[in-house]
């Protein structure tokens, strides 16, 4: 009898499985399915750290963190939505986007440019944040750390409103939490999320040009193609690693 109760008990706990995202998903509306995990990760993340902050009294909700939690929900596939990504990517374009600001205070010290008030424009501001951005989107395409919602970040920083080494910890202990919940939720839901870094390489955008697609995969099967991204870099089958970029 005892025996019969505990496979009773097992087959209905089993049954729970069947509300995991893996089993509605391959069972049911993929897209609605999708949505509704969407809505329900994005506000239990935002449950989450707005409670921290709370308890902690500390900034820990950014503007630059809405894309971070959106992209690890809706594309967890993706090496931009991985931690490692998340949390690099946020930290070197804080960095980037401090040492900018900073350079343009050091401008406006020796009054080379006229000074103002943090998150205000001027053509010093203007000129701290172009560096900023494009020093950042320069970092994460020479390393392959992307994660485009760290370009809010350094556009922030590079305004003045994140300055102090705190506003940065804050900041990264804030990616960092979202990376293990997202990481949590993935798992309980049957999917398959890094823990620190992604499985894959980003294999990188796909640009189309008037001679043909300038793309970096290995595998170039059509002639045509081929000869185009030759006659584009300007190699010939005889460079070494010319017919394989």
């Amino acid at each position: 009898m005892a025996f019969n109760i505990a496979d009773r008990l097992l087959w209905q706990l089993a049954k729970l499985s069947r509300l995991r995202f893996w089993y509605l998903a391959a069972h049911g509306d993929t897209r609605l399915v999708s949505s509704l995990f969407v809505l329900l990760a994005c506000a239990v993340s935002m449950v989450i750290l707005g409670t921290a902050a709370y308890l902690t009294s500390w900034a820990m909700i950014f503007p630059s963190l809405g894309p971070t939690i959106f992209l690890m929900f809706y594309a967890p596939a993706s090496p931009m939505a991985a931690p490692r990504n998340a949390v690099l990517g946020h930290l070197s374009a804080a960095l980037i986007g401090v040492a900018a600001f900073w350079a343009y205070r050091w401008l406006v010290a020796r009054g080379v440019v006229a000074g103002a008030v943090p998150g205000s424009v001027t053509p010093g501001s203007i000129g701290a944040s172009a560096l900023a951005l494009g020093l950042t989107a320069m970092f994460m395409t020479w390393t392959g750390l992307l994660h485009p919602p760290a370009a809010s970040t350094t556009m922030i920083a590079s305004m003045g409103l994140m300055y102090s080494w705190s506003n940065i910890s804050v900041l990264i202990l804030s990616v960092a939490l979202i990376s293990l919940q997202a990481w949590a939720m993935h798992r309980l839901n049957g999917i398959k999320f890094p823990l620190w870094a992604p499985s894959r390489r980003e294999s990188g955008p796909r640009i189309e040009t008037k001679l043909g697609e300038i793309s970096p995969s290995t595998c170039r099967c059509d002639e045509m193609e081929e000869l185009a991204h030759r006659l584009i870099t300007r190699r010939g089958p005889d460079y070494p690693g010319g017919s394989d970029e």
